[in-house]
């Protein structure tokens, strides 16, 4: 693959170049496209590869569409292999990949209507060479073998869903090479399996650039833009407090982010110290930092503390009552906030256990 890239980061391994490299705009080379396989009247009618992508997997082939062929279960898949080179100009700097599905029913309509359960529904990652980062700072390798990281969300559409996007988080993985001058090959891969011999299943996927042309969250709620910036206040807290000067209770601006997900917010802001976790990795005298992150099912916000020589961080989280975060619908707000105390092993260790610690009002507005 032709995609290249890093991120500024103190790394542990070996020391990394400084990055000198930008996001083009606009776009060169040609458009990402969404990848599935959807057969229609006895021929293939989706789009099996764009170069990044490939689609496979079971479709009723016959006509007409009365039932999967053969015997089950049924499975789609579509997976591709990406390349972080030293080397590399071609951007984005990071990589990133939606995922969405959807199901029909097969032949005549029967009561009740045939199961559209999945028996296996995942998004995983696998490393080959180098190391990888996730948003939420898990670094994986080689020896962490196949690792799950999401499932893929479901579309109310019917038959062709490719123009379903849901343009949401959910679905929606990305990673970042550990180290900007070491080679880094990985694969991203969503599988979807079923048993139900009258339902179709469809699985989508599509590669996305640092960003996207035109305004792609124009019309995701109900014909009005998506914000661009929201404001989350915490309030009523009780639980582990952060390092002094920094407290839990205030208003925190977040904006959309990544490009082209209309429902995903966050805000990062420095601090001194030595933890370093998150999506976004800070300077080396900077890997202290507050972390807020809106998606569509939750608020979540980060303290990063220093205790006894581990990192610790405040976790806030609250379930949100809608799927969406739109104009319309604001403020959201909730009493239901629970605080976490999450232990980190180390500065560069992503990994962490929890224990309930407090709770938290909240209010999401414009």
């Amino acid at each position: 693959m032709i995609l290249g890239g890093g991120q500024c980061q103190k790394c542990k391994c070996i020391p990394c170049d400084p990055c000198a490299k930008e996001c083009t705009e606009p776009h060169t080379g040609d458009a990402f496209e969404v990848v599935y396989t959807r057969y229609f009247e006895g021929a293939e009618a989706g789009n099996t590869t764009d170069g990044y992508l490939t689609a496979t997997g079971d479709s009723d082939t016959s006509d007409p569409f009365d039932g999967m062929d053969g015997d089950g279960p049924w499975y789609q898949r579509v997976s591709g292999g990406f390349t972080f080179s030293p080397t590399g100009t071609r951007l984005p700097c990071s990589i990133r990949v939606s995922f969405w599905r959807n199901s029909y029913t097969l032949g005549p309509n029967t009561v009740p209507p045939p199961a559209a359960t999945l028996t296996e529904n995942t998004i995983e990652v696998i490393v080959d060479e180098g190391a990888l980062v996730t948003p939420d700072g898990t670094v994986i390798t080689p020896a962490d073998g196949v690792v799950g990281v999401s499932s893929v969300p479901l579309v109310a559409a019917g038959g062709d869903a490719s123009t379903a996007d849901p343009r949401s988080g959910g679905g929606t993985v990305s990673f970042y090479p550990k180290c900007n001058n070491v080679e880094t090959t990985f694969t991203v891969r969503a599988t979807i399996r079923w048993n139900t011999k009258q339902r179709q299943h469809v699985l989508y996927g599509l590669v996305r650039e640092c960003y996207e042309e035109g305004t792609p969250c124009g019309t995701f709620c109900d014909g009005d833009p998506a914000p661009d910036t929201l404001y989350v206040t915490i309030s009523n807290y009780t639980g582990l407090e952060p390092d002094s000067p920094y407290v839990v209770e205030g208003t925190y601006v977040v904006e959309r982010f990544p490009p082209g997900i209309c429902n995903s917010f966050n805000g990062v802001w420095p601090a001194e110290g030595g933890c370093q976790f998150g999506p976004i990795v800070l300077s080396s005298n900077t890997n202290n930092y507050v972390f807020i992150n809106v998606t569509p099912s939750t608020l979540e916000l980060m303290h990063a503390t220093k205790s006894g020589g581990q990192c610790v961080s405040i976790r806030l989280v609250a379930p949100l009552p809608e799927d969406r975060v739109c104009g319309a619908d604001l403020p959201l707000s909730g009493t239901n906030g629970v605080a976490y105390q999450a232990n980190f092993a180390s500065r560069s260790d992503a990994t962490y256990t929890t224990t309930v610690r407090g709770a938290f009002d909240w209010e999401i507005s414009e």
